[in-house]
């Protein structure tokens, strides 16, 4: 009884046409194939970009292949760094003159941000940031800022990708300012 369990396993297990037979499922040998192209994409400059935002960037885009005119769909992840870089400032805020409640809920203005913290020392590397540090670090763009790369996600409706909750699962691409 072992024997025929075997032989039927060996069968089962097979390369037949390129395909093979696991659990109940055809799976392309190409599979592979694309998983260590995109394991090698990702393990060469991507890794270089550092995400300093406390969420998982996915990155969905068309890419074009090297073999013909067809594009391919490309998907990176860039996983938080667990370093995340904030505006910093003044916390306090001041109540506005004249119309200053909203239905009787107080409504106050920020006197403004005054710096960023958590960015890195190495200038060279390229960073994810959120769009409220990207455009701090442009319209102030001191001379620690001025040589970094710094690029945030396009959340607006062209780029982003939504589930069926309409929350945001990828962006087709980064911005900068």
């Amino acid at each position: 009884m072992f024997i025929i369990f075997c032989l039927v396993l060996k069968f089962l297990l097979q390369p037949k046409n390129n395909y093979y037979f696991c659990k109940n499922w055809l799976v392309a040998k190409d599979r592979k194939k694309k998983e260590a192209s995109k394991a090698q994409m990702s393990s060469t400059n991507l890794e270089k970009i550092l995400n300093l935002t406390p969420h998982t960037i996915v990155l969905q885009f068309l890419k074009d292949n090297s073999k013909g005119d067809d594009k391919i769909e490309e998907k990176v992840e860039f996983h938080p760094s667990g370093i995340v870089a904030r505006c910093t400032g003044n916390e306090s805020c001041q109540k506005l003159q004249g119309s200053s409640e909203l239905y009787g809920i107080p409504i106050y203005g920020r006197l403004g941000f005054t710096g960023v913290q958590g960015l890195p020392e190495d200038k060279s590397i390229p960073i994810i940031v959120s769009e409220m540090v990207a455009r701090y670090i442009s319209e102030n763009s001191v001379d620690e800022h001025a040589r970094l790369q710094v690029f945030y996600p396009d959340t607006g409706p062209e780029s982003a990708i939504r589930n069926e909750k309409g929350e945001i699962i990828a962006v087709k691409r980064l911005l900068k300012y």
